[in-house]
């Protein structure tokens, strides 16, 4: 499923890429930064979802205790993201003070006190805060603070001439402030009957087809968890349908069938036309709909490419490599497209190489990233986890009887 993971986080940044290039662009830009049309970032983000849920339901029976899975989603999650996220700040102090550039961090470097009311300065600050401890980014995108006023809410960002969400050091964080609400229900939620799962699945899947409705275009709709609950739901009947198959298929199906390393290349360019085929398709349910419902539609589809693609690359290397490259490409593009629009300006190259130059600048923080915290802490992650567990497993455990929701 590596390729899956690695192709949801280009289509994010092809996303962003081509807002850049034409800002004025609403609809699926991607073309300008890839020879072919690929799938919308938001909807990518959603996928993603969907691949989280099922990988929760498949993981979490593996641990001892539920402290466990938390320590050990608790390092998979924040290291990483603290590392990127210094290294943003120190990227972005050395172009400010050598070229003036200070990229995430302008929008800090230019507040007034003055300008603000104490509304606003609390607001900032909480959005400040909230870049530690990724809890809460996603309402900072609905979120503004439109001068001389205070804070307002705005069920569109492009609508709003400040939004809070420029206090926010990596903006695409916001995703991973709704991963870790599912991360902390989860542990009940992989427990619900089908009966019970699909309920809940139902009712934020109306909730969802009521904003389609009368909303319009919605920031609403994809940063909050009571509208991707139905998506983590989804992955999660995914994941309780490869199982059946699995149980039902072993005795007609070749005992390995699996992509070796040996076939990987042919592997990737099938799986990568496949997904063009995918998305094209997509496209053309939405000119017959629209695209809202289209992409509703096509969940049904993921629910069998998501298990399928993991069981043909379960024991593949090269294909766990290539996905783990999804998380750090997803964290680093954003200040990648913001030294490839210096390049571009600098060198008056054409805004049109702005995706190449992005794509290949976070490929190359990731692939270091991969190799200096990753991976060394992966080998080490589920040992930490469970040390921790026990270490802490008493507080925790009171914490957590006094937080979760009774279901």
């Amino acid at each position: 499923m590596g390729i899956l993971r690695l192709y949801l986080a280009l289509c994010v940044v092809a996303a962003h890429v081509s807002l850049d290039i034409n800002p004025n662009g609403l609809e699926n830009q991607s073309h300008l930064v890839f020879p072919w049309v690929m799938l919308d970032g938001a909807e990518a983000v959603e996928i993603f979802f969907m691949i989280s849920g099922f990988y929760m339901a498949m993981i979490l029976p593996k641990y001892s205790n539920v402290v466990e899975f938390y320590w050990s989603r608790f390092l998979r999650i924040f290291i990483p993201y603290w590392l990127i996220g210094s290294l943003i700040i120190t990227v972005s102090l050395i172009f400010g003070i050598v070229w003036g550039e200070w990229l995430e961090l302008e929008p800090f470097v230019n507040f007034s006190f003055s300008d603000n009311s104490i509304v606003n300065v609390l607001l900032i600050s909480f959005a400040t805060f909230s870049n530690l401890i990724i809890l809460f980014q996603n309402w900072f995108i609905v979120l503004n603070y439109d001068l001389p006023s205070s804070f307002g809410i705005s069920p569109n960002i492009f609508e709003t001439q400040y939004p809070l969400v420029e206090y926010l050091l990596d903006p695409v964080a916001w995703s991973m402030a709704i991963e870790l609400i599912f991360y902390f229900l989860a542990p009940r939620i992989v427990k619900f009957s089908n009966k019970k799962l699909f309920l809940y699945l139902l009712f934020s899947l109306t909730i969802r087809i009521l904003f389609y409705q009368y909303m319009g275009f919605n920031n609403w709709l994809h940063h909050f968890f009571l509208f991707a609950f139905s998506l983590f739901a989804l992955g999660i009947f995914s994941f309780r349908l490869y199982s059946s198959w699995l149980i039902k298929l072993k005795n007609f199906l070749p005992e390995n069938l699996q992509i070796s390393n040996q076939y990987y290349i042919l592997y990737f360019g099938f799986v990568w036309f496949i997904l063009w085929l995918i998305n094209l398709g997509i496209l053309q349910i939405g000119k017959l709909t629209n695209m809202n419902y289209a992409y509703l539609i096509s969940h049904l589809g993921w629910m069998i490419i998501i298990p399928l693609l993991f069981h043909l690359t379960l024991n593949n290397s090269i294909d766990r490599y290539i996905g783990n490259l999804s998380y750090p490409i997803y964290l680093t593009h954003t200040i990648s497209i913001y030294i490839g629009l210096i390049i571009v300006s600098h060198f008056k190259i054409s805004i049109l190489w702005l995706g190449t130059i992005s794509i290949l600048l976070s490929l190359l923080a990731s692939v270091i990233i991969i190799h200096v915290l990753i991976n060394p802490l992966e080998k080490h992650r589920y040992t930490l986890a469970n040390i921790l567990s026990q270490k802490k497993q008493s507080v925790s455990l009171y914490l957590l009887s006094l937080f979760t929701v009774k279901y």
